[in-house]
């Protein structure tokens, strides 16, 4: 029996979402799913579920469910300003950790990762780099942030052009305090997951809008050394999950 319920009651039977609801399978690795459906009364939706344990593996909590966190940590970035999904529900078991978890999201249509569409082509205007999205993740660590899966597949990007704010998904291991160790590992992350459509000189760039920093300074300098050198660390990083994906639920 799900222990946890946020606002779902009434629209679907919450025990429903820990077996799925049949829609297309986005990613699945083997703690966690992702899927996109249609729901009536609710439109498009996309469902993670959340297999026992899976705090653990993935690192999100030892004790809590992670579809709890993530609801909790989509609140709080919510509440602080800062550009995330809209949340439907999540749901829990009573045993926490060592039960099925789900969090549910509505879908944006058009919107797509980051990633996919610089792999496919689609760019955005170079003023966008440090207009749109170096000021997104500055904002972020001023709230306290740390997303701690900060990559380019985390920023989903809504199809109106021209490009505009990004908004942060994934957010089941966002954490706070923002601590100066924490903001390095998110900038690297970011760094290391653009090498493949940005050059260096660029990503530097970048990286001092998220820091509201310039070049000359002595604090600049120091901090995007270590950067580098989180991000030749990442590099050496055999993938968590790197083969190919099974597309069944």
């Amino acid at each position: 029996m799900a222990s946890g319920l946020r606002t779902l009651s009434g629209l679907l039977d919450p025990e429903r979402l820990f077996s799925g609801l049949g829609g297309e399978v986005l990613r699945r690795t083997p703690h966690r799913w992702t899927e996109r459906a249609e729901l009536e009364g609710l439109g498009g939706v996309i469902l993670k579920v959340y297999e026992p344990f899976a705090g653990r593996v993935g690192k999100v909590s030892r004790r809590l469910a992670p579809a709890a966190v993530e609801w909790d940590r989509l609140q709080a970035l919510g509440e602080a300003g800062l550009p995330v999904p809209e949340g439907l529900g999540a749901v829990w078991t009573a045993r926490g950790v060592a039960g099925p978890s789900a969090f549910l999201m509505r879908e944006i249509p058009g919107a797509a990762p980051l990633d996919e569409l610089l792999r496919a082509g689609d760019l955005p205007p170079e003023p966008w780099w440090t207009g749109e999205l170096g000021p997104l993740v500055r904002r972020l660590h001023q709230a306290g942030f740390q997303h701690r899966d900060l990559y380019a597949c985390h920023f989903l990007i809504p199809p109106a052009r021209p490009w505009g704010t990004p908004i942060l998904i994934d957010l089941a291991r966002v954490r706070r305090p923002l601590r100066g160790r924490r903001r390095v590992k998110d900038l690297a992350a970011l760094a290391y997951s653009l090498r493949e459509w940005r050059s260096r000189g660029e990503i530097r760039e970048l990286l001092l809008s998220c820091l509201g920093m310039t070049e000359g300074a002595a604090p600049a300098r120091r901090l995007l050394a270590r950067v580098e050198s989180k991000v030749q660390k990442i590099s050496r990083h055999r993938p968590k999950y790197d083969g190919p994906l099974d597309a069944e639920p």
